[in-house]
């Protein structure tokens, strides 16, 4: 017999055995019940009734609700054929019924464990359908290999594209990734009966795509089908995208850490994000906020146009709104295009992003990113995106601080060079470290030609200088502290502070040096000081005091010549606003401190005049004037100087003044005597009240001029006393007339009229001055 022949009655065995349980179950029955009417008609009650316990087994197995109906059934059978072949009927049927009765215990015991290996079974499937990770049943071939697939849950069908029927009966090496097969095999061919391996791997997806895996095998014998493997594949697509992201934010974060440029940041900043979105095109974008105008930075993988022209961020665009606020925008193309924020491409954009760049002082940039495959970026991947947008932002922060940092060095370097104090870093022993230009300047030359030199060796010709140099600087390193100190150097005089520059330890590793010239100074001062003295002198002589009042802390400062004013020594009662207060006339006092608060509030010059107790009781008159010299911000004043006079003669000669006034008036008032003047350049006669009480009419102020004058006159005397006049104004004579006038009543009245001219240098008539009485009743 051949190899062929072999195999020929290998396939009709196999075809003999039945597909399922129920043609087991067909066959007992049919074995069961031949055995049984042989046996029963061979008279064999006792040998072969429970042969038909074999397919009520089956049955119950199979088929556990219908295990009682089958058992029944098979009683009556039993019973039956029991009665046709078995003569007389009893005894034997008690020993009938009896086994009747244990097909029942059989079929319920049986049907019992049936069912509870049926829920076990569900249970255990329904884990492992509910597996969260790819889970399947394979043999284990005698070379190590793996064989075919039994039993995969649902995540595994779903991952994989497959169905179960697929999927099962599928050599397990069909769906593992060619690189990796010889290492599975490698691995499976060493292992052992229950034993676990885990590896990584990659399986093949129905439509040739890959999956990353991570494999636990587990090799364990199986009754009836020997060694067989389970294994469960963890996907790793998560996870490596994860890795990569991560890595990637390590990697840019290390780049823009380390860049140093604007540019540098873009291209890094765009590179990452392009990267982990897995996308053709991005752009990196500055913003003028004040402008709203975005500067192409960097592009790639867009015409160079597109950037510059084509892309313009609206904020008529409602999406925009929250991109300004510093929320990333993930949308599509035609989304932009179609509010004006950006115009069509040649390339077939799909997915927008863009992201803001964010700094201390809000947006200042954006990331664009553009899909020519998706709607959208992905979601998953936003948050890492967005990272190295607030990353490049940071980056951006620092190199911004950095190049203000850099400016103000160079500020300061600059400032420090336009000093005329000098300036030195020197070494412990003198060594000039850095310099500013001042001292280059003093000495002729250059900071480069001064930096490492000594500084003792620019005194070298005045030994005494330079000791007290050396001793200070000696001071400066055993004390650790400043120390201050002047001296004179070809003429000039120096102000000098040498103060310690510590290491980290808090060691003096160097010394510092500020130097100013003082030489303009110390002359100001000995004129000042000379122009004080006489100035103390003349405020002496003239007798004024001086006062200056801080208005936020309602405080004054005086002179010594303000007490002295008063009768007190220099400083004998406090300076404050209470004495102030305490010294003025209980009279004056409500209205001189209105008059002093109404300035600070106006600001307007302040001058008043009151009464002020001297230390003897008396009362002195000052003058008090005063100016508001600073200012705050709000233009509110917060200083006021001024000037305090005695005025205490000065009001009693006023007094003495109004006193002879008065007099004056009362004289003229018993004697009906008037005063007037006369201007010639502008004609116009002015007149005191006595007069015009007397002479003009009612409501009438002054005379228009000699006219009006000479036309109250009595007509009999006009001619006369017009000549009178003209005379006078003439040749500068004396005027002496009397004649009659028309007074407010309307009657004519006698009056004497007397006037003198007043001449100037070349003998023209300024002012015509004179008297008139009214002599009525002496002339009657």
């Amino acid at each position: 017999m051949g190899r062929g022949d072999v195999a020929d009655l290998k396939r009709f065995a196999r075809d003999l055995i039945p597909g399922n349980d129920d043609g087991y179950i067909i066959i007992s029955i049919a074995g069961t019940l031949t055995l049984l009417v042989w046996s029963l008609s061979e008279g064999l009650t006792n040998v072969f009734p429970h042969a038909l316990d074999l397919p009520i087994v089956l049955v119950a197995g199979k088929y556990p609700k219908r295990a009682i109906p089958f058992a029944l059934g098979t009683s009556a059978v039993y019973l039956a054929l029991h009665a046709l072949f078995i003569v007389p009927l009893f005894p034997s049927w008690y020993y009938a019924a009896a086994r009747c009765f244990v097909f029942f215990l059989v079929a319920i015991a049986v049907s019992y464990y049936a069912r509870r290996l049926d829920a076990s079974r569900k249970e255990y499937f329904s884990l492992f359908d509910n597996l969260a990770e790819s889970a399947y049943l394979s043999q284990f071939r005698q070379d190590g290999t793996p064989g075919r697939i039994f039993e995969a849950n649902d995540t595994m069908c779903r991952r994989l594209g497959y169905t179960r029927e697929e999927l099962i009966g599928m050599d397990l090496s069909t769906i593992i990734v060619p690189e990796y097969r010889d290492m599975v095999r490698e691995k499976l061919s060493t292992a052992i009966d229950r034993s676990y391996i885990t590896l990584e791997s990659a399986h093949i997806r129905k439509d040739g795509s890959r999956i990353p895996v991570e494999v636990k095998l587990h090799v364990y014998h199986a009754p009836g089908r020997g060694k067989v493997i389970l294994s469960v594949a963890l996907d790793l697509t998560e996870r490596r995208r994860r890795d990569l992201a991560l890595r990637v934010q390590r990697d840019v974060a290390f780049a823009l850490n380390r860049a140093v440029s604007v540019d540098e940041v873009a291209w890094e900043s765009c590179a990452g994000a392009r990267k982990l979105a897995q996308v053709p095109a991005s752009g990196f974008y500055l913003f003028d906020a004040g402008t709203g105008e975005l500067e192409a930075r960097y592009l790639e993988g867009v015409p160079a146009g597109f950037g510059a022209d084509s892309l313009v961020i609206s904020p008529d665009n409602p999406k925009i709104h929250d991109l300004l606020g510093g929320k990333a925008l993930y949308c599509t193309f035609a989304d932009l295009s179609s509010h004006g924020a950006a115009t069509p491409s040649s390339l077939p954009f799909r997915g927008i992003a863009v992201l803001p760049v964010v700094a201390s002082e809000g947006m200042i940039g954006v990331i664009t990113l553009a899909s020519m495959d998706e709607d959208e970026i992905i979601a998953r991947i936003r948050p890492h995106i967005e990272s190295i947008a607030a990353q490049a932002g940071v980056a951006i922060g620092r190199l911004k601080a950095e190049e203000a940092r850099w400016r103000s060095v160079e500020s300061l370097r600059a400032l420090v060079d336009s000093m005329d104090e000098v300036q030195v870093l020197l070494g412990t022993d003198g060594t000039i470290i850095q310099v500013n230009a001042a001292l280059a300047r003093m000495h002729g030359t250059t900071k480069e030609a001064l930096t490492g030199t000594s500084i003792f060796g620019l005194f070298a010709d005045d030994p005494e200088v330079c000791g007290l140099r050396r001793e200070k600087m000696r001071q400066v390193v055993s004390s650790g502290e400043a120390v201050a100190f002047s001296d004179e150097h070809r003429g000039k005089a120096f102000d000098h502070i040498f103060y310690p520059v510590r290491d980290e330890e808090g060691g003096v590793s160097a010394i510092g040096l500020l130097s100013h010239d003082v030489t303009a100074i110390r002359e100001e001062q000995a004129a000042r000081s000379e122009a004080e003295g006489l100035y103390r002198l003349v405020m002496e002589a003239i007798h004024f005091g001086l006062f200056d009042y801080d208005v936020r802390q309602k405080s004054f400062t005086f002179s010594p010549e303000w007490y002295q004013i008063l009768g007190y020594e220099p400083y004998e009662m406090p300076e404050s606003y209470e004495t102030w207060v305490a010294l003025l006339h209980p009279d004056d006092r409500t209205p001189v401190i209105q008059t002093l608060e109404h300035t600070i509030e106006t600001g307007d010059v302040y001058y008043d005049e009151y009464r002020m107790q001297g230390k003897d009781g008396s009362w002195v008159w000052i003058r008090s004037n005063g100016w508001v010299i600073e200012w705050d911000a709000d233009g509110t004043p917060l200083r006021m100087v001024g000037i305090h006079t005695d005025i205490t003669q000065w009001k009693l000669s006023q007094d003495k003044e109004r006193e002879s006034a008065l007099r004056l008036k009362k004289a003229q008032n018993i004697s009906r005597i008037g005063y007037f003047e006369y201007d010639p350049a502008n004609d116009s006669i002015d007149a005191d009240d006595m007069t015009r009480r007397l002479f003009w009419e009612p409501g009438t102020r002054d005379l228009a001029g000699i006219a009006d004058f000479l036309g109250i006159v009595h007509p009999d005397d006009r001619i006369r006393v017009g000549e009178g006049l003209s005379r006078i104004l003439q040749n500068g004579a004396s005027f002496d007339h009397s004649c009659r006038i028309r007074v407010p009543s309307g009657k004519m009245r006698w009056v004497h009229i007397i006037g003198e001219t007043l001449r100037d240098d070349r003998g023209g008539v300024l002012r015509l001055i004179g008297t008139i009485q009214d002599i009525h009743e002496i002339h009657e």
